[in-house]
């Protein structure tokens, strides 16, 4: 059976049509597939830029932390570039005041093009090359800073790797003035702490003897007084016992006068006190106990000085004194009295005994310390004078010589 032409053709365009219908739903899929796409791309490039708009501020925020805290922080520090020249590629405001040169006359060049003329230019460089060599560099040395104050400061130098491969140099320094003078504080009372304590057990060991040879002295002789027969000798062995009754008295109030003025609470009891009669009444009590060949002399004073002060602590440290004096020296003279300077009492003691070693001229008056060893006497009295003249508001000094004699000087406010 024949299929008519007409039939056919019109077959042929109805293909025609339904592929053409086809082709155009396709491009049109395409077309809305594209606009999505195109889309989608600028969704994401938009996204991205946002991201990396984020991650910039936060790096920006970063670095001014960062920059806020280096320019902060109690001690100066920098960055060298060996790789070119040893150039400062960073420093803070600290090294800025510490090299008293700006940061913006620092970035960029060398020890040598910063601090021309200076003497510690070749030093710089040589620590510079000591690091690369072992990493890592300590030192402390003495600065004067923009104030005109001395500081000891300590360095740190170090090695750090750069991003690209190469190393840099990082130092940091600060100051340690106060922990050096701490320590070495502490170190002085390590040491007086030792002196102290071997101070103390001689002082407990001289004690130990001061204090047993009269009481040795005591009980010995108060056996001896009961059983004499004459009178002499009662007399003589009441004489030993009120002497060493008398020492051992006088030691323990020295200890308890020191205690009381080391602990502040020893108190003035003033009153009026004519001095020239207070140096008479010592004279006439010394005058009895100076040896035969030594003549005890009261200098002219002024018969009409009269000052309101403690009596019995001025005659304690003049008694004092004149006991070393005495004790000291056996031919010769000992002088004493006072003079008067623009309201100020000089008092003086002047013997030509054996004299101070110039050893001990600067030590004589710390406690314990004894010219002679071997000499009866608690090591106190001269510390005593020193702390009661100081607390009647004087000093007190002395000129010696060896074998020649010495002079005390001790002075006094005129305080009417």
């Amino acid at each position: 059976m024949e299929v008519c032409p007409d039939v056919r053709e019109k077959e042929l365009v109805d293909k025609v049509t339904f592929l053409q219908n086809k082709v155009e739903s396709l491009n049109e899929e395409l077309s809305h597939l594209k606009k999505k796409l195109l889309c989608s791309h600028f969704q994401c490039q938009f996204h991205a830029n946002d991201v990396f708009s984020t991650s910039v501020e936060a790096v920006v925020e970063q670095n001014k932390t960062m920059f806020n805290l280096l320019n902060n922080i109690p001690f100066s520090c920098f960055v060298k570039d060996p790789a070119n020249n040893f150039k400062y590629i960073y420093c803070n405001e600290a090294f800025s005041v510490l090299a008293k040169v700006k940061v913006n006359d620092i970035i960029g060049k060398n020890d040598y093009e910063i601090f021309l003329g200076k003497t510690d230019i070749n030093r710089f460089r040589e620590d510079d090359y000591y690091v690369l060599q072992h990493n890592l560099l300590e030192y402390q040395e003495e600065c004067k800073m923009p104030d005109g104050s001395i500081k000891l400061i300590k360095t740190l130098k170090k090695t750090i790797p750069s991003g690209t491969g190469s190393v840099l140099i990082m130092g940091m320094s600060w100051d340690v003035t106060d922990a050096y003078k701490t320590q070495k504080e502490l170190e002085e009372a390590r040491c007086k702490a030792q002196v102290a304590d071997k101070l103390k057990n001689s002082f407990l060991a001289n004690m130990n003897h001061e204090i047993r040879t009269p009481l040795n002295a005591i009980v010995g002789f108060s056996k001896l007084v009961a059983d004499a027969s004459e009178k002499s000798d009662r007399d003589e062995y009441a004489r030993i016992i009120e002497f060493n009754s008398g020492l051992l008295l006088s030691m323990f109030d020295e200890v308890l006068d020191l205690s009381a003025l080391e602990s502040g609470t020893l108190t003035l009891q003033c009153q009026a006190v004519k001095l020239s009669d207070l140096c008479r009444h010592l004279f006439e009590k010394y005058v009895l106990m100076t040896n035969s060949g030594v003549k005890l002399v009261l200098d002219n004073v002024d018969e009409s000085l009269i000052v309101m002060n403690d009596w019995s602590r001025i005659s304690q440290v003049l008694a004092s004194l004149l006991n070393n004096a005495v004790k000291f020296t056996s031919a010769g003279s000992i002088h004493f009295g006072f003079t008067t300077h623009h309201n100020i009492i000089k008092f003086y003691v002047k013997d030509t005994g054996i004299g101070i070693p110039t050893h001990l001229v600067a030590t004589i008056f710390k406690s314990f310390e004894k010219v002679d060893p071997f000499i009866q006497g608690s090591g106190l009295g001269l510390t005593l004078c020193r702390l009661l003249v100081q607390k009647m508001g004087g000093q007190i000094w002395v000129r010696s010589k060896e074998n020649e004699g010495s002079i005390f000087y001790f002075t006094l406010p005129v305080t009417e």
